[in-house]
């Protein structure tokens, strides 16, 4: 009964795992609960061979349901075995006051370290158990073939004593890597891993790296070098000391292909692949680029995978972009590697596209292997695009283009500087008016020299009166500036400057000065004839001062001949494009596309508003197979003369989004807005002289709604001619695909096809951001676009 007692006075329980690895520290948790206050502690035991790396207590109380206080005790010990095998661990006691107990004993067993998931320099390498900090390097395998995998490792071995002495991060330098090409691993997710050398284990860090030799022949890399900082002393405040470290060379050994058995197609790609293809075989139709692509997956040097060769009869191919994946999840490179096509068909009909080979060797077989894609059945349409040079132009019927060269379209009116002009002089009536109604003239100005010339015939004119328009009168004729009067020797300096004679610009000196002293004088001294003397002194200056160079307008026989010379000029101008017109209407005519489109965009050049030309520019270059100049020169024609319906025809022989809501040009002529506005804007003004010159209540309405009304026609002027300038248009020169980003590596988005018009939102570099009829949005190189810009 007493012994039964005890036991429901105090129990011991312990939790530990039944296998753990050597090296690895593990937990053994020790639960004790006493009846009572007095908390339950451990009587430290003897864990041998274990050894005690850490521990930890907590106590806490509690009540049961009946009112009863217990106390908890939980310890938790880390401990370390370093060797494999069977270990029984020790019978835990607690004590509570007098009241003690102890639990069973528990076998771990300790296994050994997982060979198969340890890096190979951690199992290999050759350690000095007695070292602090060791490093070692391998490559792995050493002989490869030329583009062939090999691991390189580097493994720091620090001892336990140098893990608690290790002062911040070490600082590792990589060796140096030449004729090899390197892709680093992504850092390990993997547990802790530890290395036991005799009775020590070290911690292992290990850095990874796969290299491929691009060159048959021996690679040796450098040693990789190491410093790190261990403290000299205990405590926080000890002091630190430098070292470093480094470890041995390593070299691998690139074997050639072997040229037994080589395809001919051949390309140099090394490792195990699959191919797959894809083409985009919506709305295919013969003179239609689509995007052909082939896909390389498997395991190899990726970034270098070489574009294969590919031929398909019935069809144009021009290369397009390249695409990588990279994983090195699996400490083995794979990935996947895209090539893209511009297919263009030249057969109608029902096409196949044939199996696309890839050759690559197999270093695991070691020979050489084929990855094939599965062949595709393509139905083309009859073409409706332009005429490419794979047809038979001879049998295509022309289009119409027009033979007589118009004069080009006029300028906007609100460009002419008459326009702004008459839209100026608009204020005028009201400004009349107002001054009409104020009754007040503006005196005229009088020169300083006639007010001179009438004070020398009036009676009793002052000294002051005939220096101050003197001095005027000096000024306004350019001899001296109003800070040359504050000093004698200054003024002499301007009168010399302006051409007057030593001994005249003497005497004026000396006559303002005497001037200056009699109406400065306490008792207003008078100057005998001063009025008189001032004219005198003045028409002497004037006499010998240089002319003033005065700007008069030029002669009306200048003016005429000048507008004589634009006006033949401009004859000569029209007369040289109508004759480059007559050859390039007679080069289409002998179907010579290509020439015909050169000389029509060589006369809309002479005439950059010139409809005519630029109408057949696109028709020619249409028929020449340029799909991309046509839709730029028929929109540019369309958006000069946005009433033409034959132009509004041909740009329905284009693609759908060349002619789509994004690239739509409104059938609205500007001229009648720009007469308009100005007319209403006219008649705001009336309304507002109007209002001054009768007092009207009801002309100030009408001058509000004449504003209104001129605001909004002005509006609608600035809209409809931004919509026509096309300043931020462009055609696609030739199927691309939108990228998410401005980059090559970026993910692909929707593809844009040849002659699509769409809009640029931004530009970056090389690169623009682009918005399509279909609301895709992606950047695009720049290079890929061709602006449609009015002027």
């Amino acid at each position: 009964m007493v012994t039964l007692f005890v036991a429901a006075q105090l129990t011991v329980s312990v939790a530990v795992a039944d296998t753990v690895r050597a090296c690895e520290p593990f937990t053994v948790a020790i639960i004790g609960s006493a009846r009572g206050i007095a908390a339950p502690q451990l009587v430290a035991p003897d864990v041998r061979p274990f050894t005690l790396v850490g521990s930890r207590a907590t106590t806490q109380s509690s009540t049961d349901v009946d009112g009863r206080r217990w106390s908890l005790t939980d310890v938790v010990l880390t401990l370390l075995v370093e060797r494999p095998g069977r270990y029984t661990l020790p019978a835990f006691e607690l004590r509570s006051g007098r009241v003690r107990a102890r639990s069973r004993r528990a076998t771990v067993v300790v296994a050994g370290d997982d060979t198969s998931a340890t890096p190979a320099i951690v199992a290999r390498a050759q350690l000095d158990s007695g070292a602090d900090v060791s490093m070692r390097s391998m490559i792995a395998p050493d002989t490869v073939w030329v583009g062939e995998q090999a691991t390189y490792q580097v493994g720091v071995f620090i001892s336990p004593e140098a893990r608690d002495k290790l002062r911040g991060n070490p600082n590792f330098v990589p060796p140096q890597l030449n004729a090899l090409m390197a892709y680093d691993f992504p850092a390990s997710s993997r547990r802790t891993i530890r290395r036991r050398v005799g009775t020590r284990c070290f911690d292992v860090l290990v850095y990874e790296r796969a290299v491929f030799p691009l060159a048959a022949g021996r690679h040796e890399l450098s040693p990789a070098q190491l410093s790190y900082a261990m403290s000299v002393g205990a405590g926080f405040f000890a002091g630190s000391e430098r070292r470093e470290t480094r470890s041995d060379a390593a070299a691998v050994v690139a074997r050639e292909l072997p040229q037994d058995g080589r395809p001919e197609d051949f390309a140099g790609a090394v490792g195990e692949f699959t191919a797959a293809a894809r083409a985009d075989t919506a709305g295919a139709r013969v003179g239609d680029p689509l995007l052909l692509t082939m896909r390389v997956e498997g395991e190899g040097n990726m970034k270098l995978l070489p574009r294969p060769r590919v031929v398909i009869p019935w069809a144009g191919l021009v290369a397009g972009d390249e695409r990588v994946r990279i994983d090195t999840a699996a400490r083995r490179v794979r990935g996947a590697k895209e090539f893209d096509w511009i297919l263009t068909p030249r057969q109608s009909g029902a096409q196949e596209i044939p199996a696309l080979r890839y050759p690559y060797w197999n270093p695991q077989s070691a020979r050489y292997e084929l990855a094939q894609t599965d062949p595709e059945t393509l139905f083309v349409a009859p073409g409706a695009l332009a005429h490419g040079t794979n047809v038979d132009s001879a049998r295509a019927a022309p289009l119409s283009i027009r033979r007589v060269l118009r004069p080009a379209a006029p300028a906007p009116l609100p460009t002419h500087p008459g326009f702004a002009i008459v839209a100026a002089l608009a204020p005028l009536p009201a400004l009349t008016a107002a001054l009409a109604r104020r009754g007040r003239r503006a005196p005229r100005a009088v020169g300083a020299a006639v007010r001179l010339r009438a004070l020398r015939r009036s009676r009793g004119a002052s000294a002051a009166a005939a220096r101050r328009l003197l001095e005027r009168a000096l000024i306004e004729r350019g001899v001296a500036h109003p800070a040359d009067f504050a000093r004698s020797e200054q003024l002499l300096r301007a009168l010399r400057h302006a051409g007057v004679s030593a001994t005249t610009a003497s005497r004026a000196t000396a006559f303002l000065e005497e001037l200056a002293d009699a109406s400065y004088s306490p008792r207003h001294r008078t100057v005998r004839d001063a009025a008189a003397r001032a004219c005198t002194m003045l028409r002497d200056v004037e006499r010998e001062a240089r002319p003033r160079v005065v700007l008069r307008p030029p002669s009306a026989l200048l003016v005429i001949a000048l507008c004589a010379g634009v006006v033949a000029a401009g004859a000569a101008a029209r007369d040289s494009a109508g004759a480059i017109f007559s050859d390039a209407v007679a080069a289409y005519d002998a179907r010579q596309y290509a020439l015909a489109a050169a000389r029509f965009d060589s006369v809309a050049a002479l005439g950059p508003r010139s409809v005519d030309a630029l109408a057949n520019a696109g028709t020619a270059s249409w028929m020449n197979g340029d799909t991309v100049d046509a839709v730029r020169d028929w929109h540019h024609a369309l958006r000069l003369a946005p009433l033409d319906g034959e132009l509004r025809e041909r740009l329905d022989l284009t693609p759908g989004p060349a002619r789509g809501a994004l690239a739509w040009v409104p059938p609205l002529p500007l001229a009648p807005l720009a007469v308009a506005a100005l007319v209403v804007w006219w008649l705001a003004w009336l309304a507002v002289a109007g209002r001054i010159l009768w007092h009207e209540r009801s002309r100030t309405a009408w001058a509000y709604a004449g504003f209104g009304i001129a605001g909004a026609l002005a509006a609608i002027y600035i809209l409809a001619d931004e919509r026509l300038a096309a300043r931020s248009l462009a055609v696609v020169a030739s199927q691309s695909t939108l990228h998410a980003l401005p980059s090559l590596a970026a993910d692909p988005g929707a593809a844009v096809r040849t002659g699509e018009v769409v809009r640029v939102v931004r530009r970056e570099g090389a690169w623009a951001q682009v918005a399509a009829v279909n609301r895709d949005v992606g950047w695009i190189e720049s290079d890929q676009l061709r602006t449609i810009a009015r002027d």
